[in-house]
């Protein structure tokens, strides 16, 4: 019988990082409160509220490390974040803020819930208008997370 109750872990980091960014808050940790995390559903971000982060899977790397065990699978997966806030006068600062409170929020747990072996920021770029028209700023990273799964199941973390 086929498991269904489990999503692969692939996914299951993924939903980990949502649930981490959609708890930052504004405070003694934070800068801004991210009001909207969600995992891509494919197409377009059109977040309902500012700032919100969307959580992409991207898959393996170009060049995966090609370890592997002989009942373990071991993957290094990327997931790139884009987070979105209204222009502000000092979008720069503003921007930049925000990436260092996804970093931040990332790192606390670098094994994602017990499911992975590390977290790796790979890269970061800052996204702010130019144009009076363009009314938002972007933050987009990468983040790495190395995991295990059973080699005949994807559900399985080990």
């Amino acid at each position: 019988m086929a498991r269904t109750d489990l999503d692969p872990v692939e996914i299951r980091v993924a939903q980990n990082m949502v649930s981490v960014l959609a708890a930052v808050a504004a405070g003694d940790d934070y800068y801004h409160t991210i009001r909207h995390a969600e995992l891509s559903k494919g197409g377009w971000f059109n977040p309902p509220v500012f700032t919100a982060a969307v959580v992409i899977p991207r898959g393996t790397p170009a060049d995966p490390p090609g370890e592997s065990l002989v009942d373990t699978a071991i993957f290094d997966v990327d997931y790139q974040v884009v987070a979105v806030h209204e222009k502000r006068t000092e979008a720069a600062e503003w921007t930049a803020r925000l990436y260092a409170d996804i970093h931040h929020a990332l790192m606390v747990d670098v094994t994602r819930g017990d499911l992975a072996e590390s977290t790796t920021p790979v890269n970061h770029e800052l996204l702010i208008p130019v144009d009076d028209a363009d009314q938002h700023s972007l933050v987009e990273a990468t983040f790495r997370v190395r995991f295990r799964t059973e080699q005949d199941d994807l559900t399985i973390a080990v």
